[in-house]
């Protein structure tokens, strides 16, 4: 009984130990910049996707006033990925939404360079500033 006891212990210590292995290397909240011929992305989404064979890490979030961030709990590691992203503009004119009512219209950017590819790392996840190109 007292064995039966020790190992239920045991297993319990490695249970409690083990969401902690190996969380050195994930990133904190990755954030940054993005720009589009160098002017401030208004609105959109940027997408990360891992290059390192046979992973699939991936996170994406919304851009808004030419800045994104990314939670650490979506768990990106530092490596390469692909960045890829989807920006809008104002066009000036205000439409009617059926859900927020009336809103100003926006309409896509043709971005001529995404995705790009991006050496992720520790020293580098807070200040990221992507700059792209509209297509022309």
């Amino acid at each position: 009984m007292t064995n039966r006891i020790a190992s239920l212990v045991v297993c319990a210590c490695l249970l409690a130990v083990a969401p902690g292995c190996g969380a050195g290397n994930k990133l904190t909240d990755v954030r940054g910049s993005v720009t589009i011929d160098n002017a401030p992305v208004e609105s959109g989404t940027i997408h990360f996707q891992s290059k390192a064979a046979g992973k699939a890490s991936s996170a994406g979030a919304a851009i808004k006033d030419g800045s994104f961030q990314l939670s650490s709990r979506l768990g990106l590691t530092p490596g390469e990925y692909e960045v890829s992203v989807q920006a809008f503009r104002k066009t000036g004119r205000i439409v009617n939404d059926p859900q927020r009512g009336k809103v100003p219209e926006t309409m896509p950017i043709n971005v001529a360079d995404s995705p790009q590819s991006l050496d992720l790392t520790l020293a580098n996840q807070s200040t990221l500033q992507l700059n792209f190109s509209a297509a022309k």
